[in-house]
């Protein structure tokens, strides 16, 4: 898959970057029965009703969000990117959308974290730091010089999860988007 997807978000100020090579440990208290897959066709409305959340999250209306966009952009004939779904006794708990783009400052793909997201229910039990190491392992699989992803400012929580996985703040970046 070769996705030519750029998105940037129109409330954030800092970009995080992580280098594809670094590692993490998972937190002892993710509950055992938590299962990581790829999303499905079959899973298009658990990843709408989470984008959905993720909007609400950040003050943005969801009913933008279109399913008929998913089904097309996520699991069509030529998916613009991927998803990992964490289950915990096969009800979804969370997910990671990304893509692989590419560097040209270091002419080598890199691995674009879109979304990570947690239902509420199930943070800090360690289900976040899994679905990250699973996209560090896609990251070095696909021989990524780097994950790059956007955060919000004022989204502490993230920020704090991101540090903890050895991100670094490119405070120096200004981020620009352009509606189509």
């Amino acid at each position: 898959m070769e996705p030519t997807k750029t998105y940037y978000s129109s409330e954030i100020t800092s970009t995080l970057l992580v280098s594809a090579d670094s590692s993490s440990s998972s937190n002892n208290s993710t509950p055992l029965n938590t299962v990581l897959r790829e999303a499905t066709i079959e899973d298009v409305q658990s990843v709408y009703d989470l984008l959905c959340k993720i909007k609400a999250f950040h003050g943005r209306d969801p009913s933008t969000i279109k399913i008929e966009n998913l089904r097309t952009h996520l699991f069509g004939e030529k998916p613009r990117a991927s998803v990992i779904l964490a289950e915990i006794e096969k009800k979804i708990a969370g997910f990671a959308i990304y893509y692989i783009g590419f560097s040209g400052f270091e002419a080598q793909p890199e691995l674009c974290l879109e979304d990570l997201y947690i239902e509420e229910a199930h943070r800090r039990k360690g289900i976040g730091s899994r679905l990250f190491e699973k996209i560090e392992e896609r990251a070095r699989d696909n021989q990524c010089c780097r994950i790059a992803f956007i955060v919000a400012k004022d989204n502490k929580n993230a920020i704090d999860f991101y540090n903890k996985h050895k991100a670094v703040e490119r405070k120096q970046l200004s981020i620009f988007r352009k509606n189509m």
